[in-house]
């Protein structure tokens, strides 16, 4: 035999030997999968698909109400008080004072603008177009009240504190705005009637009539998980996937994925010391951190800010109404513990094009409070919040669908629970 062609046979011969070895080390691999293969130990550009947030834009009032002659009313379209807080946000405030004060203005026509949480001082520079680079006291504010002066035609701007004994205060000097807010109050397009729940605590105001709403259906996009993976590990290229678990981890850190792909909780064990960052710090920090890797796939605002925790938490709005979900798949959620990131929890998915739409009319908010002060489930010292939101689900009729439907939800013990149409209906006819 030809010698070449014995050397073409033993060549041909390795190289099946050595696919044959390849192939059963490939599947001999443990069943932990490692997931990138980059080379670089930070992955410095990431992007969700959102958009990136400022303090400015992420505060925004829970309600703007009107108080006339102990009379409250409210903006019956929430694109209306979004305006005017927008508008709110331009005016050059000036005269800026800090005194002491006894509870909040005693007018009896005046505007209330209530947020979410409470938030230190120091965020109306960024909030406001504050004409001072004074530095501002420490504490916290959740109320903000703007007063008339007559004889001037003038704005007096109040931001109380948290405990009603101090306040900051600011004077808009513009004719214009003035007469602009007190049309307001004659407005009966504009505004509609609200009522109170006094609870022992901040009251809590809301539509004495129910409005009609649009229930809505979406199609929605998927988040990639391995673009998170780059987001939050210092060195991607050493994070696995534990096959079957849903869950990715570098031997430290860890990202487990929840609610069948659509939210993420990751969590960082290590830390050093930790000392507590003040509301302004967390805040900052977890802006920076989100619009690190363009995290605003909706549009959210800010809810929560606990410095006791470190916590902050974000919730998602739709047609400027609140977004809530049981499972938590409307909250952008982070803990740190000094400059560590420890906890991250946000849903895998943003909303897409609109399926459907079809109009719906809430009960009244006289039937809700009645239902929440005469049920023996609530002790109503505990409820902390009545809103109108959506509730969003996953539609059973399309997949990679979710629907937004109206409905009127209570914050009872730190958590926003949903009023069902049906159990008003039923506590009505003594049915519970």
């Amino acid at each position: 035999m030809n010698i070449e062609i014995v050397k073409t046979y033993i060549l041909i011969l390795l190289v099946v030997i050595s696919l044959v070895l390849t192939l059963a080390l490939s599947n001999n691999q443990p069943k932990q999968e490692t997931i990138h293969n980059a080379t670089s130990e930070y992955v410095n550009e990431v992007d969700l698909g959102g958009q990136e947030e400022t303090k400015h834009r992420m505060i925004e009032p829970r309600s703007i109400i009107f108080h006339n002659n102990e009379r409250y009313y409210g903006f019956s379209e929430q694109s209306e008080e979004k305006k005017l807080y927008h508008d709110m946000q331009e005016w050059a405030l000036d005269d800026v004072k800090t005194s002491v004060a006894d509870g909040p203005p005693t007018d009896d026509i005046k505007v209330e603008v209530a947020f979410p949480t409470a938030m230190p001082v120091e965020v109306i520079k960024s909030a406001f177009n504050l004409n001072t680079d004074a530095s501002l006291p420490d504490w916290s504010f959740q109320r903000m009240f703007i007063t008339f002066n007559q004889s001037e035609s003038i704005l007096n701007v109040h931001f109380i504190s948290t405990d009603d004994r101090k306040e900051v205060t600011a004077i808009a000097r513009n004719t214009k705005l003035y007469n602009t807010l007190r049309t307001y109050m004659t407005d009966d397009v504009k505004l509609s009637e609200f009522m109170t729940l006094n609870t022992g605590h901040l009251p809590i105001y809301f539509p004495v009539e129910g409005p009609e709403m649009k229930a809505r259906s979406f199609a929605f996009n998927h988040i990639d998980t391995d673009l998170l993976v780059n987001a939050l590990f210092n060195n991607p290229s050493s994070v696995n996937l534990n096959a079957g678990e849903a869950y990715y981890t570098d031997g430290q850190r860890g990202m487990e994925i929840l609610n069948d792909g659509e939210s993420m909780e990751f969590v960082n064990p290590i830390h050093s010391n930790k000392e507590h960052k003040d509301a302004m710090e967390l805040l900052e920090q977890s802006l920076s951190n989100i619009n690190g890797h363009k995290g605003w796939t909706d549009k959210y605002f800010l809810e929560e800010i606990d410095t006791n925790a470190d916590l902050i938490r974000y919730q998602m709005k739709y047609d400027d109404y609140p977004v809530f979900n049981s499972s938590g798949l409307t909250v952008i959620e982070q803990q740190w513990f000094n400059q560590e990131l420890h906890s991250y929890k946000r849903p895998l998915f943003s909303l897409n094009n609109l399926l459907t739409s079809d109009v719906v009319s809430l009960p009244s908010g006289k039937e809700v409070s009645y239902y929440l002060e005469t049920n023996d489930y609530y002790i109503v010292s505990d409820i902390q919040d009545v809103r109108i939101g959506y509730k969003l689900t996953y539609s059973e009729q399309a997949s990679y669908s979710v629907i937004l439907e109206p409905s009127w939800y209570v914050k009872y013990n730190d958590e926003w629970q949903e009023i069902k149409v049906e159990d008003l209906n039923s506590y009505k006819k003594g049915g519970s």
